[in-house]
């Protein structure tokens, strides 16, 4: 592969993990907005049974969407460390993770 498709490759990779990295962080700021909307039920026996049913649920699933940003966003970085990265990839970053939002 020549040295422009290289580059091609990389900063394609790099707005890929850009994008995923703010997939995961805007799931991630609906599922603790629905948490806490959750947890301010009024009644007794809805607070209870979401307690105990819906709670445990959102919180594996922000769990498992921690674990995927966690991955993105390593992912980033090492692409960001492979090389020379310079303001247009850090650019490319912001730009994809924005548009996910």
């Amino acid at each position: 592969m020549s040295e422009e498709g290289v580059d091609q490759s990389r900063a394609a990779s790099l707005q890929q993990a850009g994008y995923w990295a703010g997939v995961y962080t805007a799931i991630m700021a609906m599922e603790h907005s629905l948490a806490r909307s959750l947890m301010s039920a009024q009644s007794a026996q809805l607070h209870k049974e979401v307690e105990q049913i819906d709670l445990p649920v959102i919180l594996a699933q922000t769990e498992r969407f921690r674990q995927r940003l966690s991955y993105w966003n390593m992912r980033t970085e090492a692409l960001l460390n492979a090389g020379d990265a310079d303001d247009e990839d850090r650019t490319l970053i912001d730009a994809a993770a924005h548009a996910s939002r």
